[in-house]
């Protein structure tokens, strides 16, 4: 039967903290909500007929919203509608999804005191106003009372664009409607929109709590649709958000040929994807690409933009910029940087929540592009915060401007361009050291465990500080390759762990010199790899070389001699010196237990490993003895339900059938891969190889 042996790899770091003292965040309002406010509690609802009322409520029922059922074509809106500013676009792709779940939010009602609120949200230039004009003007049909778009990003002008609703353009009211003064005007619109007709109000660029409840009607049965970067609403408000993400990749390469439909190939198609790729597959950035593509289609290719996007500064590259580009299909700014600048400005308070948002910003700016960050991990990059609320408040603020798109389970992602955008216009020295201790600090924790699991889910953000901190020379970037590989090895990915071990090597031995104790536990964690990948001569060759440095370093009974000794002992366990192996596992046995004591997990790996060449040497009793005493330490170190308290299980079981206890090693092996399976996965090499051991109990000796 296979025995698990265990390596010993340190290099683990901590890191330092800062503290943000408490201020206050002050800004203005506007008295628009007083005004509408006022005018509704006077806007009393006029009676609808009754069959007026049955046939809105039959159109209204035939609403698509099944993903068997096609989306609808543009098509005419009801009389009395005050249409959308703008019209349906031509080359417009994709968001059948989106489409379906606006439709399905905004049929419902029921017995509902008012209408459903469905929130389109989502940073600049991701495509909200473009989705809400295009879900008007294919479902607008099916709401009779008429369909009402309100530009909300000038709270002053509200009032004016509701009265206008009412209008010889729009409900036709009165014959003497533009006589009537403005809340006049107003109040006929707000008391119409609360009878029981269904209607669809859409709230562009509406931002806060406060002008959407002073819009929504009080009653009746109007749906209102609201588009906005604020992805943060209470509960109360009854707001079904849909957070719109970016384009997905075919639907991104789709609106691009849309623009060049000569490029039908399947070069033309894989240059499309970098493109898409390079420019986050946000839609504003993906139209103005296309734009430029069309205008200069007989001057430059896909291939040729992409790699002017890369070599100059993205977002000041002409085809991020809008220059000679006349059309917009929503009337809003083609200049993606200036998109983005309209949230990032409303950051410029002195208070405390937005200055520590800035902060938080430029931090989310170092993590990898696109990828979601959990949001503890960001908060952590803060350092100490007094009180801790407040850069949970930050992240809030940073959410409400549509600067960061919160996911379902509380991580965050900041969109790659948007992510450019803060790296050129407002540079934190500090920013990208903070973001690498800090990950530095979390990957040394979590490896430290033996868990690989929980760094899984942002391991890209490690890999790309790592790349980051080798790029500019940062001194955390050998460190943070070394957590890196000792992570990919714990995963088994070896080929990964090899690379990553290496690029550490080489880092640290130019900044270190060729004999350094950072040295030695890189090349140590390269041996280990090379070991695991059965190079037993590399990893021979280096163990070795990381125990002369440590012994010169440390003299022959240091803690980290004793780590090279014992990977110096697997390897000649492997290559079938058991008595070499024995006498290594000795040496270490005896250093550990001098500077940790007898119960240490370190003296577990000790004894774990003398254990298992005692068993390779027949040494049944004593291999049984050594396991034993290692499961003891480990229970008591880690938990019953630990990957090292697995490896003990397994070799005690290894021991039980060479002695011809074969239930006894049943019981141990069920036990080890049910560890396994569930810390380190179903496919695991150690799951596999307790899965073969199980199956072959006392079948051979």
């Amino acid at each position: 039967m296979r025995q698990l042996w265990r390596t010993n790899a340190r290099g683990l770091v901590r890191g330092s903290q800062t503290n943000i003292a408490q201020q206050t965040n002050t800004g203005s309002q506007t008295n628009i909500g007083q005004q509408v406010n006022y005018l509704y509690q006077h806007a009393r609802p006029q009676p609808v007929d009754a069959e007026a009322l049955t046939r809105a409520a039959a159109v209204l029922a035939a609403l698509p919203t099944e993903t068997t059922d096609p989306i609808p074509t543009p098509a005419a809106l009801p009389l009395g509608s005050a249409q959308p500013p703008y019209p349906p676009y031509a080359l417009f792709v994709g968001r059948e999804v989106e489409f379906r779940q606006l439709a399905h939010t905004l049929k419902a009602g029921g017995t509902a005191a008012i209408g459903p609120i469905a929130a389109a949200t989502g940073a600049g230039g991701i495509g909200k106003t473009q989705l809400a004009a295009e879900f008007a003007h294919r479902y607008g049909r099916f709401f009779l009372g008429g369909v009402f778009w309100l530009n909300c990003a000038d709270a002053a002008d509200v009032l004016s664009q509701v009265a206008r609703c009412g209008g010889a353009a729009g409900l036709q009211l009165r014959p003497d409607f533009d006589n009537l003064k403005l809340d006049q005007q107003a109040g006929l619109v707000l008391a119409e929109w609360q009878n029981g007709l269904p209607r669809l109000l859409i709230f562009d660029n509406c931002e806060s709590a406060e002008l959407l409840t002073s819009l929504r009607p009080r009653t009746g049965d109007c749906r209102v649709l609201v588009t906005s970067r604020n992805a943060v609403w209470e509960a109360a408000l009854g707001v079904q958000a849909l957070p719109l993400d970016v384009l997905p990749r075919p639907q991104s390469v789709a609106l691009l040929r849309r623009f060049r439909p000569d490029l039908a190939g399947p070069l033309e198609a894989k240059a499309l994807d970098a493109l898409a790729e390079e420019l986050g597959d946000l839609p504003l950035a993906l139209h103005l690409a296309g734009s430029y593509l069309e205008r200069y289609q007989h001057e430059v290719t896909p291939a040729q933009l992409l790699a002017e996007l890369r070599d100059a500064e993205l977002l000041r590259h002409p085809a991020l910029t809008g220059e000679g580009q006349g059309y917009s299909p929503t009337g809003h700014d083609r200049h993606v940087a200036r998109t983005f600048a309209v949230s990032y400005n409303r950051l410029q308070g002195n208070g405390t929540v937005d200055a520590l948002a800035r902060q938080a910003l430029a931090r989310a700016a170092c993590f990898a592009p696109g990828q979601a960050i959990p949001r503890a991990l960001l908060k952590q990059t803060l350092g100490e915060v007094e009180p801790a609320r407040l850069a949970e408040d930050a992240l809030l603020r940073l959410a409400e401007l549509g600067l960061l798109t919160p996911g379902a389970d509380g991580a965050v992602t900041l969109h790659r361009l948007l992510a450019r955008f803060v790296q050129q216009t407002a540079p934190d020295a500090g920013a990208f050291d903070a973001v690498a201790e800090t990950l530095g600090d979390e990957a040394s924790r979590i490896n430290r465990a033996g868990l690989p699991a929980p760094l899984r889910a942002w391991v890209g953000h490690l890999r790309h500080a790592a790349e980051t901190a080798d790029s500019t020379s940062s001194s955390r970037a050998g460190q943070l390759f070394n957590s890196l590989g000792y992570h990919l090895q714990m995963e088994a990915d070896y080929a990964g762990a090899r690379a990553a071990y290496e690029r550490a090597l080489r880092i640290d031995e130019a900044a270190f010199g060729p004999d350094h104790p950072e040295v030695a536990i890189r090349v140590n964690n390269l041996g280990s790899v090379l070991d695991s990948m059965g190079d037993y001569a590399g990893a021979r060759a280096a163990y070795a070389r990381a125990l002369r440095i440590d012994e010169a370093a440390f003299g022959p009974d240091h803690p980290n001699v004793a780590r090279d000794v014992n990977n110096l002992g697997g390897v000649l366990k492997a290559l079938g010196d058991y008595a070499g192996a024995r006498a290594a596992y000795e040496r270490a046995l005896t250093i550990d237990e001098a500077a940790f004591g007898p119960d240490h997990p370190e003296v577990a790996t000790d004894v774990n490993n003398l254990g298992s060449v005692l068993d390779s040497m027949g040494d049944y009793a004593g291999a049984r003895a050594a396991y034993d005493r290692a499961l003891t330490i480990d229970e008591a170190a880690f938990g019953p339900d630990h990957p090292e308290v697995a490896t003990d299980v397994n070799n005690l079981g290894s021991v039980l059938d060479s002695m011809g206890d074969y239930a006894g090693a049943r019981a141990a092996y069920d036990r080890a891969l049910t560890i396994f399976e569930k810390a380190l996965g179903p496919e695991h090499p150690n799951t596999r190889t307790v899965r073969r051991n199980l199956a072959r109990v006392g079948k051979q000796p």
